[in-house]
């Protein structure tokens, strides 16, 4: 039986000066890959030009801009191999990341995924390694975190591996372009096969203050996007796949318990307490690690203390990279 195949794809809008990094880690695979992509949404900062040095050794897609899933869909139509790798390019893919991923996909699982070593601007260890999944993490569990927490376990863009036809077989058009592959489309892939999950950090997350996550005019209005964003992805995955979850039914999910826990410990709606002992009641029905549930339930007790500023360096901390 032939091995699954696996390209690796990278995703760059005005990451110019951090894409060589980018390509040159999926260049240096041992295995190699079987295709290397860099698709360019629209970049006006000279990252064609960064490019030059690798169209002998690369494939070079260059489009208008259009978001990341715009990016991703320009990838998949020309790709020929079974898996692929979506790498950021402000991210770095981790030398063994081949050798350790091509093992796994002769399961044909429908995504593998792995957590991420944070680094600085100049790849310098941040001694943080994210998430960190559950002993025996599958896809039956994600489901189930899915209907609870409003998310599963799941790393940024850089850490996930997918079948491509798993991807092509979605109602591409019923996600927008602007969306990130690490929403929608991830949120439905435990309903369409098993999820391997790694241990082992294979690729570095680089925080330079410039990633999406971090942008924003400020925390409350942050918190804010993301609900709105947490609630379009719910739309259009249950767009994707026949989804028995529904964030809109039912109790609030942790994800939107947690931010508006932080909304109202700035100040900007309800009340602290009860929002506190809502959060950890469903903290203690979710399937974390306990020492995650121990250190995020000290958080949540943290907000009940009233010094403002100290509530929103918390809440900073909560969600940093």
């Amino acid at each position: 039986m032939t091995a699954p195949t696996l390209a690796g794809v990278v995703l760059n809008h005005d990451y110019g000066p951090f894409l060589p990094d980018a390509v040159e880690s999926l260049l240096r695979q041992d295995p190699p890959l079987d295709e290397v992509v860099v698709v360019d949404d629209g970049s006006t900062d000279g990252s064609l030009e960064a490019l030059a040095p690798y169209r002998e050794r690369v494939v070079v897609v260059a489009k208008a801009n259009g978001g990341q899933w715009s990016a991703c869909r320009a990838a998949l139509d020309l790709l020929a191999s079974d898996y692929v790798y979506f790498l950021d390019a402000d991210d770095v893919a981790g030398a063994s990341l081949s050798a350790e991923v091509r093992p796994v996909l002769a399961t044909r699982p429908v995504k593998v995924q792995f957590p991420l070593q944070a680094v600085d601007g100049a790849l310098r260890s941040l001694g943080s390694v994210f998430p960190t999944f559950p002993a025996g993490y599958d896809a039956a569990r994600m489901r189930a975190d899915n209907a609870h927490d409003g998310f599963y376990v799941c790393p940024p863009t850089s850490g996930n591996v997918f079948r491509v036809d798993a991807l092509r077989a979605l109602d591409l058009d019923a996600v927008d372009d602007r969306e990130f592959v690490d929403g929608a489309p991830t949120l439905v892939m435990p309903y369409l096969g098993e999820v391997v999950s790694l241990q082992q950090p294979l690729a570095l997350y680089r925080v330079h203050g410039r990633n999406h996550s971090l942008r924003a005019d400020g925390l409350a209005d942050l918190l804010r996007r993301e609900c709105a964003r947490f609630a379009r992805r719910w739309v259009q995955a249950r767009a994707l796949a026949p989804l028995p979850e529904d964030p809109d039914r039912g109790p609030a999910p942790t994800y939107l318990v947690e931010r508006r826990l932080m909304l109202a410990a700035l100040g900007e709606r309800g009340l602290v307490a009860p929002l506190v002992a809502r959060y950890l009641a469903r903290l203690a029905r979710g399937s974390a690690p306990p020492l995650h549930r121990a250190v995020v339930a000290v958080w949540a007790l943290q907000q009940l203390l009233p010094v403002h500023p100290a509530r929103r360096r918390r809440d900073h901390t909560r969600r940093s990279a």
